[in-house]
């Protein structure tokens, strides 16, 4: 069972650019990160793009203010044409805001998922902003393939252009087992390696309910 997983796993290893993940999945699968390192482009000597993004979203999240030019050029590895770019970037954005219908999916579907049937596993998509995108159920036999629960999740989560997901599986014993511990390692390295984060794992065991971190 462990060596079909793992050589799904290196069938499957992949690491997308922000620019790579637009193009073959969604602009909406990108965190805040990697949408600033999509506008930046690339770094310079002084810091590379990902610090560069950094420190640009560290100034956003602490104002929560349309970002200045003056301020911005001040962060090291930026020049004039970039913090322009990023200015410009963000001044065209406030003066088309799109109302997005994915808040429309009830927030019951996140926090966390209801728990399951037994023997299933219930998984909801979230887009880059962690707004839910759908719910999907999914039956659990007693055949323990990781790699087929791996690869039908994460096909999912590429097909809707998923940044992260939030999980939940119910199991019919009243302890948790190291299979249940196995499955929950699977899957969040399998999030990992397709560029994706796994925010909660819900397992409930009979009554109990248990969160994996």
């Amino acid at each position: 069972m462990r060596a079909r997983y793992s050589k799904y796993m290196s069938k499957h290893r992949t690491y997308l650019q922000p620019r790579e993940k637009i193009a073959q999945r969604s602009v909406v699968a990108l965190s805040d990160h990697e949408l600033l390192q999509a506008i930046i482009g690339s770094g310079s000597k002084a810091a590379s793009v990902g610090v560069i993004s950094r420190r640009i979203l560290k100034l956003l999240r602490r104002d929560r203010q349309p970002l200045r030019f003056n301020e911005l050029i001040e962060i090291p590895g930026l020049g004039i044409a970039s913090t322009a770019r990023i200015v410009a970037s963000f001044e065209l954005a406030s003066r088309y805001p799109i109302v997005s219908e994915t808040p429309a999916l009830s927030m019951h579907i996140l926090n966390p998922p209801q728990k399951p049937r037994v023997g299933t596993l219930v998984y909801v998509t979230l887009d880059g902003a962690h707004r839910p995108i759908a719910r999907h159920e999914q039956k659990m036999d007693e055949d323990t393939d990781w790699s087929r629960y791996v690869s039908s999740i994460f096909s999912q989560c590429i097909k809707e252009g998923a940044a992260s997901i939030t999980i939940a599986v119910s199991v019919a014993h009243s302890k948790t087992t190291v299979e249940d511990l196995a499955l929950r390692k699977y899957i969040g390295e399998s999030a990992a390696l397709f560029a994706m984060t796994l925010r909660s794992y819900t397992l409930y065991c009979g009554d109990t309910q248990k969160e994996l971190v």
